[in-house]
């Protein structure tokens, strides 16, 4: 051992006379031999602590990675000897990686449950935890737990911070449970067949929010025992439903408390302003592809049909609000629904009248 160390140190106090070979704790030392001791013990810990501290960088290449400790071992690597290491530039591994310390014999480097690694658990500039089983170093903490590779199992739930990809393809996949806070494809997200027997939730791509896919979102078969829900689904092209028709809910009086009734009509929706437009492309949701649209403004209508229109946290200008205006027209079929009534029985007594 190399001296200053606390890996050879003992739990039981009375073997620690000589136990390092750099600090004399035996009895009978000389008084003046205390000083140098008390040092050294100083020094072993401050050794210590710098392993734990994240200053040590890593070298070598991305899949075969090295690293000097402050303690200078020559010949092995204590067990149980834990360190935690930045990656080094351009040092993202890629398949199984080997680790070396002190320019002693490379070990393989493993996940959690004793595996190889399959690439992208170590992120340049990023930080691990290692502990030295005797045989191998283990990723005490990486924060990029995976899957190894076809024909693994998985329980629990996965959970996505964010994801980002040119295209992704899920051919056959069965979950019981899957958490994706933020999902953005530039190509094609094709879902052969999912089969749920949890909850698939999509919850955000800012703050609880939305998949965001610039080409197609394709899903042909999807079988749920229990619930597939996106809290917010943007499409940049179209949303085809086969045969065409409206959406469909639940509408049971059974499951309803009817606390009024909604009595926006004619005078409101006279109000409203249909307006042709076209997407600036200042915001996080849309492009601007010079398209134009029909429909209406949300700052027009919310000073005459509130109930239209809700705020979220959304981005414009590259700068984060609190109130990008969404607008949801369904209560207009209902407003419609009232002009129907209200002009009906303008004609019955014009009708009546004569």
């Amino acid at each position: 051992m190399p001296g200053e160390d606390l890996y050879s140190w003992s739990t039981t106090a009375a073997t620690n006379a000589n136990a390092d070979t750099a600090i004399n704790w035996a009895e009978g030392q000389p008084r003046a031999s205390v000083n140098n001791s008390a040092r050294s013990v100083l020094a072993a810990i401050a050794k210590f602590r710098d392993l734990l501290k994240g200053t040590i960088v890593t070298t070598g290449t991305a899949n075969a990675q090295a690293f000097v400790s402050p303690i200078g071992y020559t010949t092995a690597v204590p067990t149980g000897l834990r360190a935690l290491l930045k990656i080094g530039p351009g040092l993202t591994n890629t398949g199984v990686t080997t680790l070396s310390m002190d320019g002693i014999a490379a070990a393989p480097v493993k996940n959690k449950a004793g595996g190889d690694l399959i690439g992208g658990e170590l992120v340049a500039g990023g930080y691990i935890e290692v502990i030295y089983d005797g045989t191998n170093w283990i990723l005490a903490a990486d924060g990029k737990e995976k899957v190894n590779r076809s024909g693994d199992t998985m329980t629990g739930d996965l959970t996505v911070p964010n994801l980002t990809a040119g295209s992704i393809t899920a051919v056959a996949e069965s979950v019981s449970g899957i958490l994706c806070q933020g999902l953005t494809c530039n190509n094609f997200i094709t879902t052969v067949h999912v089969s749920a027997s949890g909850n698939i939730a999509a919850l955000g791509s800012i703050e609880g929010g939305s998949i965001i896919c610039d080409g197609f979102l394709t899903t042909q078969h999807v079988s749920a025992s229990g619930n597939i829900a996106a809290v917010n689904l943007t499409l940049s092209g179209t949303g085809a439903k086969p045969g065409g028709g409206l959406w469909a809910d639940s509408s049971d009086a059974r499951i309803k408390n009817v606390v009024g009734d909604y009595t926006s009509g004619l005078a409101a929706v006279k109000m409203l302003n249909p307006v042709c437009y076209a997407f600036k492309g200042n915001d996080d949701r849309h492009t601007a592809n010079g398209k134009e649209y029909i429909g209406l403004v949300a700052q027009d209508v919310e000073t005459v049909m509130a109930e239209m229109v809700t705020k979220q946290r959304g981005t414009i200008d590259g700068q984060v609000i609190d109130d990008l205006r969404m607008l949801d027209p369904s209560a207009l079929v209902f407003a419609l629904v009232n002009c129907v009534k209200e002009l009906s029985a303008r004609i019955e007594a014009l009708e009546a009248a004569r």
